[in-house]
This record gives structure tokens, C-alpha cells and sequence, in this order.
């Protein structure tokens, strides 16, 4: 069986978990510290304690590199790469938040909070923008996550979906099987330039 070895590190949790195929295994979640990178490996070995398993036994890394806090991706973003120095013949899969929601159904629209005042949103032809208006919405399916109180336009439909385990497990389960992997594993920061991102005046 695969065993691929993900890390979170987007919201306020580090999030950590093992599965085999399509299958979680074990999980492990801690509130983040001042020392992020220390309780990440922390989280990591005590996950392969239990387990009885190191780096070596895991075929597959896997990372959520944004959007989300600037901090913790950084941080997640190095510890892989460290292993990818390392273990150079192993396999990695980088997905996004924007991935992990649309996995299993399609939206027109996926949007998710920036900051106060902006949102960053992705459309069903892959543009990723930042907007601070919803006046060009016009289509009828939105997913909505981590926002609260705001007025959009009523022709709108909204559905709230969390990001899960289970489905960062499939969608790992499903790049695995199809050989697709990262080779460059870079961060997606919401405040930085990406390819098919641009802010609206």
C-alpha cells in the first residue's frame, strides 16, 4: 500500500496525517506556538512513533502551500523541501486550497477571505484574482468558506464547505495514482504575485 505523509499549516492548527491509499490512518492536530517549525517536526516524529514508521517507510509527501497564513506556509514549505534534499527519490504532491474544495464538485466561483477588505477568489477556467467587489458575480454557484457577514448579490448561491481530511486524502490518493507530482514546491501567498493573478483597481 502507498503511504503519503500530509502536512497543513494554513489556519491556526498544524495539522498532520498518514494515510495508506485512500485510506487515513492516524492524525495528529496541535494549536501553532511561537515555535512552529520545532512543533511540526515534534508533530511528525510523534506521528511516526505511533505508528511505528520513519521517513523512509512514507512514499509520497504531500502539502497544502496556500492560501492562508503567511507564517505557517513558509513554515511547511521549508520542512518539505528539507526532506526533498534529503530523500530525493521520493514523490511529492503540493495542492492548494482551491483544489482541495473543488475536488469533488465544481463551482463558478470559489471565494475565501483575504483580509478585511479583500477576497481572494477563483474562477471555473482557473484565474485566481483578488477583489474587493462582487458586482461582476453574476453566475449561480458559489462556494463560500471563512467568510462571515457579507452582502452579495441574491441570484447568488452560496454553499459553505470546510476543508476536510477526507478530502485532501482523496485528492492525494487520486495525484498519486496519476503520477501527478511537484518537482518545484513554492508557496501560494495570497499577497504575492502568481501566475493568472491580478488585483482589481
Amino acid at each position: 500500500m502507498t503511504k503519503i505523509l500530509n502536512i497543513s499549516t494554513i489556519d491556526k492548527n498544524i495539522n498532520v496525517f498518514i494515510q495508506e491509499d485512500n485510506n487515513i490512518i492516524d492524525f495528529i492536530e496541535s494549536n501553532k506556538t511561537n515555535s512552529q517549525a520545532e512543533l511540526l517536526v515534534y508533530l511528525v516524529e510523534e506521528l511516526f512513533k505511533k505508528n511505528n514508521l520513519s521517513y523512509k517507510d512514507i512514499d509520497c509527501f504531500s502539502v497544502i502551500n496556500g492560501p492562508g497564513s503567511f507564517i505557517g506556509i513558509k513554515v511547511a514549505i521549508s520542512f518539505i523541501k528539507a526532506i526533498k534534499s534529503v530523500y530525493k527519490n521520493k514523490k511529492f504532491i503540493v495542492n492548494n486550497v482551491f483544489d482541495i474544495l473543488s475536488f469533488d464538485e465544481q463551482y463558478d466561483y470559489i471565494l475565501l477571505k483575504a483580509d478585511l477588505k479583500n477576497y481572494y477568489i477563483k474562477d471555473r477556467n482557473n484565474n485566481i484574482n483578488i477583489i474587493n467587489s462582487f458586482e461582476n458575480i453574476e453566475n449561480n454557484s458559489i462556494l463560500l468558506t471563512n467568510i462571515n457577514d457579507i452582502d452579495i448579490k441574491k441570484n447568488i448561491v452560496l454553499k459553505n464547505k470546510d476543508i476536510s481530511i477526507n478530502n485532501i486524502s482523496k485528492l492525494n490518493y487520486f495525484k498519486y495514482k496519476n503520477n501527478l507530482f511537484n518537482d518545484n514546491i513554492e508557496a501560494l501567498y495570497i499577497r504575492e504575485p502568481q501566475i493568472n493573478i491580478k488585483k482589481n483597481e
